[in-house]
């Protein structure tokens, strides 16, 4: 629970500092024509892998707002805040090889719904490479479902269990714009191990595209 709370209290002294020098720098950037462009609205869809000791596969989804903070010809930075939702299925048959004569069916299912909040600077006049760090946090939650079976030991039982906890942690982005709607955009997520670790000891690694609402 601490964790979550100091990555909480990170996020919002980075939004009430990053706020307060926008609010006495931006002015002078968007009249002087440095490139400084509106705020705008991002949809991201991506494929997911995640690893908690086991694979798993499946998506993500996230809707972000970018404030611009400042510009020049060569970078331009912005604040993000957005969220992201996650789906990720974990198949329990990749156990079977370590347990003799058994067999498994059924996977744990993984779900995310999380806040983030950081800094995306974008390089080179056409702002084609962009970096961005910072912090989420939110709610992480396994479910569980699936059948152990020994024919050797007469063995055959079905399993469910699902625990969810709050979680946070660190998250970068990568992306490469194609154009001033469209970006391919890499993102890895990784989650502060405590308390339930089974539930927080993962990380997400995507690869997908940036859509440009508006």
């Amino acid at each position: 629970m601490k964790p979550f709370l100091l990555s909480l209290t990170v996020m919002i002294l980075i939004a009430t500092a990053t706020f307060a020098a926008d609010s006495s720098s931006g002015q002078e950037a968007g009249v002087g024509g440095t490139g400084v462009v509106p705020g705008h609205l991002d949809l991201d869809l991506a494929i997911a892998y995640g690893n908690g000791g086991l694979h798993s596969i499946g998506a993500t989804a996230g809707l972000g707002y970018g404030l611009p903070l400042w510009g020049d010809k060569d970078t331009t930075g912005q604040l993000d805040l957005g969220l992201i939702l996650g789906y990720q299925a974990e198949p329990f048959s990749q156990t079977d090889h370590l347990m003799s004569g058994a067999a498994t069916t059924g996977a744990a299912h993984r779900l995310e719904g999380l806040a983030r909040l950081g800094v995306t600077v974008g390089f080179f006049p056409e702002r084609t490479l962009e970096v961005g760090l910072g912090l989420f946090g939110g709610w992480t939650e396994v479910i569980m479902h699936g059948t152990l079976a020994n024919s050797r030991y007469g063995v055959s039982a079905n399993y469910d269990a699902a625990k969810g906890v709050l979680a946070s942690g660190a998250i970068l982005d990568i992306g490469v714009r194609l154009d001033e709607r469209l970006a391919i955009v890499g993102q890895v997520l990784g989650f502060l191990p405590y308390a339930d670790i089974a539930v927080t000891g993962y990380i997400i690694a995507s690869l997908g595209l940036s859509v440009r609402l508006f």
